[in-house]
């Protein structure tokens, strides 16, 4: 599941790539082919996005689980060491796309962002394989999961309205409101930011920033 997730979120962002890199190189003026193409960048990134998340899922919540075996104090070791890697990866990127978008183009950058996810997509399913085929644990069947499946939408209504009547109800909604809003140092914040005159290179290290506390927060 984590290789079939990381393929899918690493061709969906080398197809919007592309996309961004025809509609910069064709430079047409039409707007309902500009407002097309906007449209399937927002969709693939957004698939990229959920393929992040199910990638991140199957290898914290299964994959850890499975190699440290049963081991409580490796696995927070390795956990806080994978939640590391990931802040760090979140400090570079827009550190390192902000400058490019600021200090060259945005072709040039759609270029280099999507053939840096096909090297790097390669890379990280040839590690994947290598760490399947070094623990024979992960491929064994998980049995105790099909009983759960066979129940699943009835589990998933009883934990809604737990969660509704729960006191804490209130409090988990504000704080998902918020991270909507003010928190949240996302692509509406960035834009945003954009629109009122802050330059990329300027976004990304504010990003990185974030992220570095992030970091040691981590450690």
């Amino acid at each position: 599941a984590a290789s079939v997730f990381l393929a899918i979120q690493n061709c969906a962002v080398c197809i919007t790539c592309v996309a961004v890199s025809l509609y910069l190189l064709l430079d047409l003026d039409s707007p309902a082919f500009k407002y097309l193409i906007i449209a399937f960048a927002i969709i693939f990134s957004v698939v990229a996005n959920l393929a992040s998340i199910g990638t991140r899922i199957s290898m914290e919540k299964d994959w850890l689980v499975v190699i440290c075996d049963g081991d409580s104090m490796l696995l927070s070791k390795v956990n806080a060491n994978v939640r590391t890697i990931d802040l760090v990866c979140n400090l570079a990127a827009p550190l390192l796309a902000g400058q490019l978008i600021f200090f060259t183009s945005h072709l040039a950058t759609a270029i280099i962002v999507g053939v840096w996810n096909l090297v790097s997509a390669v890379a990280e399913i040839i590690l994947l394989k290598y760490i399947y085929r070094s623990h024979p644990a992960l491929s064994l069947e998980k049995t105790s999961l099909t009983e759960s499946k066979k129940t699943g939408f009835k589990g998933t209504w009883s934990a809604w309205v737990a969660f509704v009547k729960h006191p804490v109800r209130d409090a988990g909604l504000g704080l998902a409101f918020l991270y909507m809003t003010v928190l949240g140092f996302d692509s509406i914040t960035w834009g945003y930011c954009l629109l009122q005159g802050v330059s990329e290179s300027v976004l990304g290290i504010a990003t990185a920033v974030s992220a570095g506390v992030g970091v040691m927060g981590a450690r």
